[in-house]
């Protein structure tokens, strides 16, 4: 998701972006905005660094991208293609945002860094997940997240918003002793009580099962903008997100590349190039 602050917007008669070029012209044009004003602590943009699957791939592998028209899946037993113009194109432009309108340290921001960014007003955009901003206006109802509005995430090359899944998994090891009792905790905490509860009460929007997403309680937990905006993530969400293997080792391996370049280390050309040889050096039949 985008978040973004419609005070500072509407302060500056700024538009909320649609498109990752839009994202780039407003967060730049705000925040030189905000430096002619006197007030140098505030980023236009701000959004995952590290390296890592769950820190800058899971903006990365899930939204940026498949944006410029990348796709996972390449067939059976065929190792990712994370080498190509699109994929070079994508990491370019985004260690290009955060260099122009992000924060000096974002190359090393985990999604904790750019959160607490963002809640304490030193940030105009956020790229994260809805339950970020039901997280700020739960803990701080009168902080940044009170005035700060949701939309779906940038437009590519690829012609539609790309957002990410977010969906936590329950999970029973295989080499779990006591089955029985591990299926039952499951199927309390997958209840629709219990996702109600984890939805309303603690701020996790995204992954609540239809009958809660559609329930009264939902509805007085969130505003209409909000539903909205998740309600079509929901639908595009669904498409490209294939179950692949090496998933975690993957997000290490792009993860590091993504780093590199944020960090200027590298150009988006070799970083990949290296990220690819590693990738293909991997055994994939499975």
């Amino acid at each position: 998701m985008l978040i973004y602050r419609h005070d500072l917007l509407a302060r500056y008669a700024l538009p909320v972006p649609t498109t990752w070029d839009d994202l780039r012209r407003v967060a730049t044009a705000v925040q030189a905005a905000l430096t002619r004003d006197g007030i140098t602590d505030i980023v236009g943009f701000t959004s995952r660094g590290l390296a890592g699957y769950g820190h800058n791939f899971w903006i990365i592998g899930s939204t940026l991208f498949p944006s410029w028209g990348w796709r996972w899946n390449r067939g059976v037993n065929a190792p990712p293609l994370v080498h190509e113009p699109a994929t070079v194109d994508a990491l370019s432009f985004y260690a290009a945002l955060l260099r122009e309108a992000g924060p000096p340290n974002a190359a090393t921001m985990t999604f904790t860094d750019t959160h607490a960014r963002y809640a304490s007003g030193k940030a105009v955009f956020l790229l994260d997940t809805a339950t970020e901003l039901a997280t700020m206006r739960r803990l701080e109802p009168t902080g940044p997240g009170a005035t700060s509005g949701l939309a779906l995430v940038p437009v590519g090359p690829s012609g539609q918003p790309e957002p990410g899944l977010y969906s936590p998994a329950f999970c029973i090891p295989r080499s779990c002793r006591r089955k029985d009792e591990a299926w039952h905790l499951l199927a309390f905490l997958a209840s629709a009580a219990e996702l109600g509860k984890d939805a309303v009460d603690a701020g996790y929007a995204e992954p609540a099962r239809n009958s809660v997403f559609s329930s009264p309680a939902y509805a007085t937990a969130y505003d209409d903008e909000f539903r909205a905006v998740v309600s079509r993530s929901r639908e595009l969400a669904r498409v490209n997100r294939p179950m692949i293997p090496f998933g975690f080792e993957l997000g290490e391996i792009v993860g590091a590349a993504a780093q590199a370049v944020i960090a200027g280390e590298r150009d988006a050309e070799t970083a990949l190039r290296l990220a690819q040889t590693q990738i293909d050096a991997m055994r994939w039949a499975v």
